[in-house]
């Protein structure tokens, strides 16, 4: 019960504890979303990366002149559509690029986004913990209260008991004195009126 006194005197109720204590939860399901965000982005930003790494480019071909290594020649038609089909194929090529360029980039900076709303979410989560361990909630210091009326109402008890007992035991031992005391007279007076009865039963004996 000593424990549950100092407890008590040291207890410190906060009035918002239980708004704090959601806060603190709303804030760790931020952060672990922000952290789920940023690993599925750090996956699309690792393929985007490797996509554009020099051995992953498309190759632009020149048919043209493979075909004239081959010993083939093309009338101006057909080279005309070939140069159209290489330079469409080359746009091809460098708007890929760029669009994997930008998205990388739209990519790192939620990351970085990201990073700072983390950091700032941790931050005042960090704050709201340190209130929760300083602090308690008032259903808190309620119940460890509660805990202590009990435990006092019994110590009360046991010892309203052991003063019961002690007083039966007192009684008892107040009683066998008396009993050993009537005792002890009844003997001292048999004792002394013995002589006297025996010698009127004497006289009366002598009579008849």
């Amino acid at each position: 019960m000593l424990q549950e006194k100092k407890s008590l005197a040291s207890f410190k109720v906060h009035h918002k504890y239980t708004e704090i204590q959601c806060t603190a939860n709303e804030l760790t399901k931020k952060i672990h979303k922000l952290n789920n965000k940023n690993l599925m982005l750090r996956r699309k930003l690792d393929q985007y990366c490797e996509s554009t790494s020099p051995g992953k480019n498309p190759q632009q071909l020149d048919i043209l002149k493979l075909y004239q290594e081959a010993g083939i020649n093309f009338g101006d038609a057909v080279k005309k559509t070939l140069d159209e089909t290489q330079i469409f194929h080359s746009e091809v090529i460098k708007n890929r690029a760029n669009f994997l360029k930008a998205e990388i980039c739209e990519i790192e900076s939620v990351l970085g986004r990201n990073n700072t709303s983390i950091e700032r979410l941790s931050t005042e989560r960090a704050d709201a913990m340190v209130l929760l361990q300083s602090h308690g909630a008032l259903e808190d210091y309620n119940t460890l209260h509660s805990v202590l009326l009990e435990k006092s109402a019994l110590l009360n008890d046991t010892k309203l008991k052991i003063s019961e007992i002690k007083s039966m035991a007192e009684k008892k031992k107040a009683i066998k004195a008396k009993r050993v005391e009537l005792d002890s007279y009844i003997l001292r007076d048999f004792e002394e009126s013995r002589k006297s009865w025996e010698i009127a039963v004497t006289s009366s004996m002598k009579i008849h």
